[in-house]
């Protein structure tokens, strides 16, 4: 029944320890009679004196209360015993009224704030599990004990399931975790997402096995983030997927590169048996031409000696390709045994010039050298030669006459910087880049009117990479070429 604020205040009278509760639809008040045509709301409780256990024991939750004390003296007490207005005796009944309006308005107010932050954390609510379900990576939930709080759509489809209370309230690990790949179980207390719960930790494992609801299992990388509230662990976010197809598409790959190594080891190693096999008759015929070149039983004529000659050139040209191809199988196949000692550095580029002086000579080429290194190169003697001898002869090849080639060296502390620096047409970026692949040849002009397989710079960078070192090129298209390597210095061989 609802009663008027005077009928609770008639009722009060003469009871001071009586606790009275008007309950009071929330509107613009209703008559004496305790009529209203608004709804059900607001509970008002009017007491007069002793403890406020009793209404707080009745009352619902945050009931305005209107303490009336004996006296304006004892406002205080009223305030003090937690009332939320206080009026003193005589009771003014139009101020009783008033205040029981004030009160109507405050809880109005005050259910329109709670409606709107309501309604607000709804809508956050929704924005938030429409983002979690449009994400490919399955997301779940858990409180302190474990039990599953939520789970988005992808975790629901990875894990077999069709609703998500389904899982609810399940504990993940019993239900997911359970068991290892090998079938032994797989304890909660080794779980890494209950250690790093318990260690207030992230945690991310890159393979652990997971089930599904049909007891298949699969390979999943996850990782679990802690919720905290006031730095206090209250749950966990585990994120996780299912990595089985790109386990697949790695152990393919693997096995694909190591079909591929093997092919290219049995290549490295059919060339390497056989190279007496190939090299022996082009030496006979090389021998043979030189021989009738030298000294025939008869003078050949001069078509019969450009023929011979003929025949010598290419044989050497061929047997220089057969050698080439055969150092870099052996090189790729790690047969080389390599013979480290101190290299004086001005007498290793000296030799070098002298190897090339003479084709540099008839192309009226200008050889200088700027050696600036005070170290000694640690590195095997005839790699280092064979080196430079290729990068210089290389200079030499497609530098056009009346242009310079220098060879230069320089410390570089635990290392021996050696280059050779030519004014030819130079290459764009992208030649550059695959100059040092085998069988790799520019498309140039000049390349078209000079033999050779690309082999010579495929294996110098090989050579320089046994020896500790590396190579690389610096050029423009009508600036010249830079080619450099580097080896160790017997600084770092102490």
């Amino acid at each position: 029944m609802v009663v008027s604020a005077s009928q609770a205040l008639a009722a009060s009278l003469g009871a001071p320890n009586r606790v009275v509760v008007e309950r009071r639809a929330i509107g613009d008040g209703g008559g004496d009679d305790g009529s209203s045509d608004a709804g059900p709301g607001l509970a008002l409780a009017v007491i007069d004196s002793g403890s406020l256990d009793d209404v707080h024991r009745r009352r619902p939750d945050e009931t305005p209360i209107l303490w009336i004390a004996p006296s304006a003296d004892d406002f205080a007490g009223g305030y003090a015993a937690g009332a939320s207005d206080v009026i003193a005796r005589p009771v003014d009944l139009a101020l009783l009224e008033a205040k029981v309006r004030a009160f109507e308005r405050l809880w109005r107010r005050r259910t329109e704030l709670v409606e709107r932050a309501e309604a607000a954390a709804r809508e956050g609510e929704a924005r938030m599990r429409l983002m979690l379900d449009s994400t490919a990576e399955a997301i779940y939930g858990i409180d302190t004990e474990g039990a599953c709080t939520f789970a988005n759509r992808s975790c629901l489809r990875l894990l077999g399931y069709e609703r998500e209370a389904e899982l609810l309230g399940q504990n993940m690990h019993a239900l997911i975790h359970h068991t290892r790949d090998d079938g032994r179980p797989y304890p909660v207390v080794e779980c890494p997402i209950y250690r790093a719960f318990q260690a207030n930790e992230e945690v991310h494992v890159v393979d652990e096995c997971l089930w599904r609801a049909d007891g298949t299992r699969f390979s999943s990388e996850y990782w679990s983030y802690p919720l905290r509230v006031d730095r206090r662990v209250v749950g966990s976010v585990v994120t996780f997927l299912d990595i089985g197809a790109r386990k697949r598409d790695e152990a393919a790959l693997r096995q694909a590169k190591e079909a591929a190594v093997a092919a290219n080891l049995a290549k490295s190693a059919f060339l390497a048996n056989m190279s007496h096999e190939l090299r022996t008759p082009l030496n006979a015929v090389i021998g043979f031409s030189d021989l009738l070149l030298e000294g025939a039983p008869e003078p050949l004529t001069a078509a019969q000696k450009r023929r011979v000659e003929n025949i010598a050139v290419s044989g050497r040209q061929l047997l220089g390709l057969i050698n080439d191809i055969l150092d870099l199988a052996k090189i790729e196949a790690g047969n080389v045994v390599l013979a480290r000692e101190a290299i004086a550095v001005d007498e290793i580029v000296r030799e070098a010039l002298d190897f090339v002086a003479p084709a540099a000579a008839k192309k009226q080429l200008t050889l200088s050298s700027a050696v600036h290194a005070t170290a000694s190169a640690w590195a095997d003697r005839g790699n280092v030669h064979r080196i430079l001898s290729n990068l210089l002869s290389n200079a030499v090849k497609f530098t056009p006459a009346g242009g310079s080639v220098e060879v230069g060296a320089e410390d570089l502390g635990d290392e021996v910087r050696f280059w050779v620096r030519d004014t030819g047409p130079g290459m764009d970026e992208a030649i550059a880049r695959a100059l040092f692949e085998p069988f790799f040849q520019a498309e140039h002009p000049l390349t078209k009117t000079h033999a050779g397989a690309g082999l010579g710079l495929a294996i110098s960078s090989r050579l320089a990479e046994l020896n500790g070192g590396r190579t690389q090129v610096e050029t423009a298209v009508g600036r010249g070429s830079t080619f450099c390597f580097t080896v160790p210095s017997t600084k770092r061989a102490r």
